[in-house]
């Protein structure tokens, strides 16, 4: 076994650490709960169309904005290092990992959300990087929806879309965090049982 592999390994658990953090911690505004779902769009359309807002609006809406951010630096950080670690896992030997099998079996479990993951919220727009306008069309849809507008055809199947893929993408969200978690359990317990041979 080529020596580089042990500190990848350990470099990537600690970064796979941090991104499950990451991703506990903050939510993308627009896959919170309500009423905050609501307070953030709203806050987040005025952004947009850069209505006056007062300057607790302002710092909510910031808020909002930096932990969207935030979860998606812990989900990239995630992504990247589940892949990485696995690599360090199938080049490292059998005394160093003693629970090979069942790394191999969770890493089956987490590559098809890797696949799945095309399907995500507009305001977690990482993979395709939507303009304003369709941002705000999505908000437009949402508010006028939530405030018992009729709305036609087109802006229907937006709205379910959208909430389709809100829960479909926190559903991904929390397989990924329970791999990943499973993973650091599985270090620590390899390190552990290490130590004390």
């Amino acid at each position: 076994m080529a020596q580089w592999v042990i500190p990848i390994y350990a470099i990537s658990g600690l970064l796979m650490a941090i991104g499950v953090y990451f991703t506990i911690r903050y939510r993308p505004y627009c896959t919170l709960k309500s009423p905050e779902k609501e307070e953030a769009m709203e806050l987040h359309r005025k952004q947009i169309l850069k209505e006056p807002m007062s300057e607790e609006e302002v710092g909510r809406n910031n808020i909002f904005q930096k932990n969207t951010k935030l979860f998606t630096i812990g989900m990239r950080i995630l992504f990247v290092n589940i892949l990485i670690h696995g690599i360090a896992i199938y080049k490292m030997s059998n005394q160093l990992v003693l629970f090979k099998e069942m790394y191999v079996l969770i890493l089956i479990f987490v590559v098809p959300i890797y696949v799945g993951i095309y399907s995500v919220p507009f305001c977690f727009d990482w993979v395709f990087g939507l303009s304003k306008k369709t941002t705000m069309e999505y908000l437009l849809t949402y508010l006028e929806k939530n405030k018992g507008k009729i709305l036609n055809e087109e802006k229907e199947k937006l709205y379910k879309h959208n909430e389709h893929h809100n829960v479909y993408f926190i559903v991904i969200t929390y397989l990924l965090i329970f791999g990943a978690s499973l993973i650091l359990t599985l270090d620590i317990l390899s390190i552990f049982v290490m130590l004390i041979k």
